[in-house]
C-alpha cells in the first residue's frame, strides 16, 4: 500500500498519491526534483548482515565496504567488499568470528592508526565469560587489505552492545570509539551505559569510565551540538522513548552528566547532528520508527535551546538509519533515510528538507546504511544491509550501478566452531558498573516443570531460554518467559534469565 507513496519511484507505481500527498512531505517548501540516484545492483552477504561501513582498505579507486554479520554460514563474521573502481566490488572475502565466544551486533569503520588504509572494530558479547560481557575486537589494516587474525580485545563492563560508533570525540585528530549497551541495579533494573574508547593513534585505545544513560541505548551520534570548543554526544534510548544530549565539557569524563532532549518519541531509532543550511547552529535529527514514521528536527535558537515541538517530516514505513552528505550540486547538505521502502532521499533547501526521491530495494528489513564516494567519481553514494535478505545494495549517485560479480568468496581462516547465538534484539541490559566482580563457575543445567526461567517449555533452563524470551516480546509464547511475574515479557526478564544460564 506504500508503494509511491512518497514522490518518484524508479520502480513504483504512485505518482498520483504522490502528488496528492506532495504537500504534506515540505519542510522548506520546494518542488520534487527529477530523480537523482541509479539502479541499485545487489549482492549476497553472508548470513543477518546487520551493520555496515565506508572506507579505503586497498589503497585502490572507490571506497570498500565492511559488512558485520550476526549468523553466517560459520557463525558471525565480517564481508569486505573491495572496490573494482567503478562502484563495483569484487567477490566477498570473509573474516570468521570464534562462533564458540562471539555474537556479533555491530561494526564501526575508521583509520585508527593514521596510516591512510582502513581498519574496523566489532562489538560482540563475549558468551564464553563468565558473566557474558561486552567485548569490542579492533582489527587493524597492515597497510594492503590484510587484517590481523587475532584481533585485539577490549573487553568492557556491560553486555548486548546495540551501537558502535567511531569518530573524533576527543577532538584531537585521532579517531575513537563510541559503544552503547547496558547493566542493571541489584533490584533487576537496567541502566544503560555509554562507554568512550579513546584512540591513542597508533591502533590502540583506552576503556573509559561508562556513563549511565537510560535504560537501553542504542544508537549515538557524534557531533559539536552547541558551537563550543567541546565534542558532544546524542544518544536515542528506544525502550524509554527518549533522546539525551551528552555535552562534552573537556574533563577527564569527558562529558557532563546526560540532559535530556525529549523523553516523549516513539520508537526513536536514529540520531544525528546535522545541518539544514540556514546558518546556524547544529540541528539535532530523530527518526520516530512506529506509525507515523518521521523525522523529528530539533533546531536551535541558542546554545543548548531547542525548538518545542521540534520540525516533523513523514518518511516511510519503519526508518532505521540515516546519513548526511552534499549529493546534489547546490552545496547545501541532504539527507537520506533507510526505511523498509528502501532509501528516501531528502534535498536539503537551506530552511528544511524535501523529499526527492525513493529507490526501492530488492529484499526487506534493511538496518544499516554507509554513504561515500563508491565510484571515484566525487559524489556520495549509498550502500545499504538487509538482514532478513542476506543482501548489500548499492546505489551511485548520477548512474546505475555496476552488474553485480559472482557469489563466490574468499575465506579468512579463524576458528569455525559456531555456538548457539541468541535471536537480534535491539534491547540493551547489563550489570552494575559500580559492583564488584565475582567470578562464578557455570551452573549445571536445571530441570524445572516449567516454572520461572524455562522460557521455552523445554523442561530446562539454558541457553536456549535466552532466545525464547528474546522471541517473546515480540511474538506470543510461552507463559514462563515472565521471569519477574510483573505481566510483562521484556528486557528485566531477558536480563534475569541471562544471569540464570551464566550463573550471576
Amino acid at each position: 500500500m506504500l508503494d509511491g507513496f512518497f514522490g518518484p519511484d524508479r520502480r513504483g507505481s504512485g505518482p498520483f498519491l504522490a502528488l496528492i500527498c506532495a504537500p504534506l512531505l515540505f519542510y522548506g517548501g520546494s518542488a520534487v526534483a527529477a530523480p537523482l540516484f541509479g539502479a541499485p545492483s545487489t549482492y549476497h552477504v553472508d548470513g543477518s548482515p546487520v551493520s555496515v561501513g565506508a572506507i579505503e582498505i586497498d589503497r585502490q579507486l572507490g571506497l570498500d565496504l565492511v559488512i558485520g554479520n550476526e549468523l553466517g554460514d560459520e557463525g558471525p563474521s565480517v564481508s569486505l567488499f573491495l572496490n573494482r573502481g567503478q562502484g563495483s566490488f569484487f567477490p566477498e572475502r570473509r573474516i570468521n568470528l570464534n562462533g564458540t565466544r562471539f555474537t556479533l551486533h555491530a561494526i564501526a569503520v575508521g583509520d585508527f592508526n593514521g596510516d591512510g588504509a582502513g581498519d574496523f572494530a566489532v562489538a560482540v558479547d563475549d558468551i564464553g565469560s563468565t558473566p557474558i560481557r561486552t567485548t569490542v575486537l579492533v582489527y587493524r589494516n597492515d597497510g594492503s587489505g590484510n587484517f590481523n587474525t587475532a584481533p585485539t580485545e577490549l573487553a568492557l563492563g556491560g553486555f548486548f552492545p546495540q551501537c558502535l560508533v567511531a569518530g573524533d570525540v576527543t577532538n584531537d585528530g585521532v579517531t575513537d570509539l563510541v559503544v552503547c549497551d547496558g547493566t542493571v541495579t541489584a533490584q533487576g533494573d537496567p541502566l544503560g551505559l555509554i562507554t568512550v574508547l579513546t584512540g591513542a593513534g597508533n591502533g590502540t585505545f583506552r576503556i573509559g569510565s561508562p556513563i549511565i544513560v537510560g535504560s537501553a541505548p542504542a544508537s549515538a551520534a557524534i557531533g559539536n551540538v552547541d558551537g563550543d570548543t567541546f565534542i558532544d554526544l546524542v544518544v536515542a534510548d528506544p525502550d524509554e522513548g527518549s533522546v539525551s544530549i551528552l555535552y562534552g565539557n573537556g574533563s577527564a569524563n569527558l562529558f557532563a552528566a546526560p540532559a535530556t532532549l525529549s523523553d516523549s518519541i516513539k520508537g526513536p531509532s536514529a540520531v544525528l547532528v546535522g545541518d539544514i543550511g540556514n546558518g546556524g547552529l547544529p540541528e539535532v535529527m530523530v527518526t520516530s520508527s512506529p506509525p507515523p514514521s518521521q523525522l523529528l528536527i530539533y533546531s536551535q535558537s541558542s546554545a543548548r535551546t531547542f525548538t518545542d515541538p521540534p520540525a516533523a517530516v513523514p518518511v516511510g514505513f519503519l526508518p532505521s538509519a540515516m546519513a548526511q552528505a552534499k549529493f546534489t550540486a547546490d552545496d547545501v547538505a541532504d539527507l537520506v533515510i533507510l526505511t523498509r521502502q528502501g532509501i528516501e532521499l531528502f534535498r536539503g533547501t537551506g530552511t528544511g528538507f524535501t523529499l526527492g526521491e525513493i529507490v526501492r530495494l530488492d529484499g526487506s528489513d534493511f538496518d544499516s546504511l554507509a554513504v561515500g564516494n563508491l565510484n571515484a567519481d566525487n559524489k556520495p553514494d549509498v550502500a545499504a544491509v538487509s538482514s532478513l535478505s542476506e543482501q548489500l545494495s548499492v546505489v551511485l549517485n548520477g548512474t546505475n550501478a555496476p552488474p553485480t560479480p559472482g557469489p563466490t568468496f574468499t575465506a579468512t581462516a579463524t576458528p569455525r566452531t559456531m555456538a548457539p547465538t541468541p535471536t537480534r534484539t535491539r534491547t540493551s541490559v547489563v550489570r552494575n558498573p559500580t559492583a564488584t566482580r565475582t567470578a562464578t563457575p557455570t551452573p549445571t543445567i536445571t530441570r524445572t516443570p516449567s516454572g520461572p526461567g524455562d522460557a521455552n517449555c523445554d523442561g530446562f533452563i539454558n541457553q536456549a531460554d535466552v532466545d525464547g524470551v528474546i522471541t517473546r516480546i515480540f511474538v506470543p509464547g510461552c507463559s514462563a518467559a515472565d521471569v519477574n511475574n510483573d505481566g510483562r515479557v521484556n528486557a528485566v526478564d531477558l536480563l534475569l534469565i541471562i544471569q540464570m544460564v551464566a550463573g550471576a
